[in-house]
């Protein structure tokens, strides 16, 4: 469900503030996180969404080491989870115990069916889940946190594709998070360095027409940009979700979803877009959690000094 805005001044400040101070816990561990990046890791830089320092993802992977081991065994480790986690035969929907209880006929085949629609969607090329799945697992080996988000596809809402889903891959590298009561991560913050062209084509085209309302609502920045033909000029973009404080059980609508996403823009205080969601769309796993940390650890993190010895 998506709202153009849909809050008040106080969740508006709120939110921005929440991810200011997210941002900064998340800067005590990038020391150790540049570490792992070095000797270990095999995906992005670690600062690549957070600093404007995209050049420096281009630099040679092995330049602070003569021994590869440590690559090589967060290659394997993480592809031996990749298997381990899926196939492609992975699932089996089934019915619930009251469902069953209700009767019918045709269960069965109704959810072999099901079950075979789903597996197609997940696996197919146009989903994006394998690519999603490989950086979720190389960075559960390497920094011990990471996650993957399932959202609706916007080729499918567009006619442009069969695939209804589109997965993406959520990490140290884009990501400052919090956690709840339960002790589940159930607040993320993700950057996003997008072009002018990219942030108009996300927030102000519905069913392939221009929305001139969603356009109203974006900071003076990207409009402004926007106006002058500044098209590939790049801005931070936030993306927050959050629980709705709103909602009820048995409820439906907004009071009905349990997490609330929130559009802005980096350094301003004016959110621009609403979005709600019935469950949590990013599911951000912590291979190790240790005390308090909100940030997990992994064999890449708590080993971090005799990997850096041992490979120099």
């Amino acid at each position: 469900m998506l709202n153009v805005i849909d809050l008040n001044k106080k969740e508006n400040k709120l939110v921005i503030e929440k991810f200011s101070q997210l941002k900064s816990e998340r800067s005590k561990y990038i020391a150790r996180w540049k570490d792992v990046q070095d000797y270990v890791a095999i995906t992005n830089n670690i600062t690549s969404a957070f600093e404007d320092n995209e050049g420096s993802e281009t630099k040679q992977k092995d330049v602070y080491i003569n021994d590869p081991t440590g690559f090589i065994c967060t290659n394997q480790a993480g592809d031996y989870l990749a298997g381990i986690l899926w196939s492609q035969n992975a699932i089996t929907l089934e019915p619930t115990e009251e469902v069953i209880k209700q009767g019918g006929e045709g269960l069965d085949e109704f959810y072999k069916k099901a079950t075979e629609v789903t597996l197609n969607q997940i696996n197919s090329t146009d989903a994006g889940f394998q690519t999603a799945l490989k950086s979720y697992c190389y960075d559960q080996v390497s920094y011990g946190t990471s996650g993957i988000g399932t959202f609706k596809s916007r080729e499918y809402e567009a006619g442009q594709s069969e695939c209804c889903l589109n997965f993406k891959a959520y990490g140290v590298h884009n990501c400052c998070i919090d956690e709840g009561a339960s002790n589940k991560v159930n607040v993320i913050y993700t950057v996003y360095n997008w072009s002018i062209s990219r942030i108009i084509e996300e927030f102000c085209f519905i069913d392939g027409e221009f929305n001139n309302a969603y356009f109203k609502e974006l900071p003076d920045e990207i409009k402004n940009a926007y106006n002058a033909g500044n098209l590939n000029l790049k801005k931070k973009i936030i993306y927050g979700i959050l629980p709705n404080n709103y909602y009820k059980m048995n409820k439906r609508g907004k009071n009905g979803a349990k997490y609330k996403g929130y559009w802005f823009l980096e350094g301003t205080k004016k959110i621009f877009k609403v979005e709600y969601f019935l469950e949590l769309p990013i599911a951000i796993c912590r291979y190790i959690r240790v005390n308090n940390q909100i940030y997990g650890e992994s064999a890449g993190t708590l080993a971090i000094s005799s990997i850096r010895i041992s490979v120099k």
